[in-house]
């Protein structure tokens, strides 16, 4: 079995990031996802 989890893309600090990919590997994670950045800020207009 492979563990996995999701990374937060909103966090201001990359170095925060690393640092808690690099935990997460240490405790045995396998694979850390990030969502794509785009679509979060677009506007929604109803058709």
């Amino acid at each position: 079995m492979e563990l996995a989890t999701t990374l937060e893309y909103a966090e201001n600090d990359p170095r925060k990031a690393v640092e808690e990919i690099v935990r997460l590997e240490k405790a045995g994670l396998d694979a850390v996802w990030v969502a794509e950045a785009y679509g979060r800020d677009n506007r929604v207009t109803d058709n």
